[in-house]
């Protein structure tokens, strides 16, 4: 079935897209194109309209996009990225920051109408059934098998302990993977070769809780603060933050002082 076009008075906030894309968004009729702010802000929206963020990931850093999504999520906006057959510096940082929808288009969309680009913005946009109830067994599963080719790499060994009976949280699949892969690939980090990760999943009240530990270099357990500033690649825990705070959930460190440093994740159970 053929997207329908966006409705009027849309607006489409643009980061770092082609000039050609850009202007053919503005012939569009009823688009207002507006770009991102020069701190990765929102720019003031029209009421009620709907917005729409566009990244070109020719040209965004890993940083710039972890920064624009963060933006673009604190308002509701649906955040799309624009690729083209050449690639993007971003592109390997689209599974761990949660970029569900990319729009593959032609080198700079030659050869597209204006209609057809608004067409396939519109539905990308489109809210999808991306949330759900979730056995956070298969969650911790699936960032395992994630992140088994780093642990391999490195001799490291991954201790599990979770409850026989499996707990239920409301959430989007793809990105809490992405949230316990990286928790743990932060432990692989700072834990020497040969060594153990552990991670366990236990209830507090209403909440779950993953524990991720490594026997590494520690982390500072003053927080917030350095722990969640994006690391010099521009993508860090920052961005995972973002991730579980979007979910309802809470994120924090903590270090023993013996050279061994925890992250914890809590998620609102179902």
């Amino acid at each position: 079935m053929q997207a329908s076009r966006p409705p009027a008075d849309v607006e489409v906030v643009v980061y770092k897209v082609g000039a050609r894309a850009a202007a053919m968004l503005a012939a569009g009729a009823g688009v207002r194109v507006l770009p991102l702010g020069p701190g990765g802000e929102m720019p003031p929206g029209s009421g009620e309209a709907p917005q729409v963020l566009l990244i070109g990931l020719e040209t965004v850093t890993l940083s710039e996009l972890a920064t624009a999504m963060a933006s673009a999520q604190s308002v509701g906006a649906a955040v799309i990225g624009l690729r083209t057959p050449r690639g993007g510096h971003a592109d390997r940082a689209i599974p761990l920051l949660g970029l569900e929808h990319v729009l593959e288009v032609p080198e700079d969309c030659v050869g597209m109408s204006a209609e057809d680009l608004l067409a396939r913005i519109a539905d990308r946009a489109r809210p999808g059934p991306n949330v759900r109830n979730l056995l956070f067994d298969d969650v911790l599963r699936a960032a395992v098998e994630q992140v088994t080719p780093r642990i391999a790499a490195r001799a490291h060994r991954i201790v599990v302990a979770a409850p026989a009976r499996g707990q239920v949280v409301d959430g989007n699949f793809t990105q809490l993977v992405q949230v316990v892969a990286y928790l743990i690939n932060n432990a692989s980090k700072a834990t020497p070769e040969g060594g153990t990760i552990r991670v366990w999943v236990e209830t507090r009240g209403a909440m779950l809780r993953c524990t991720v530990s490594d026997r590494g270099t520690g982390t500072a357990p003053a927080l917030p603060g350095p722990a969640f500033e994006p690391f010099a690649i521009g993508v860090g825990l920052k961005a995972v933050r973002e991730l579980t705070e979007s979910h309802g959930g809470t994120l924090a460190a903590y270090s023993t002082g013996t050279r061994c440093g925890s992250f914890v994740l809590e998620l609102p159970l179902a």
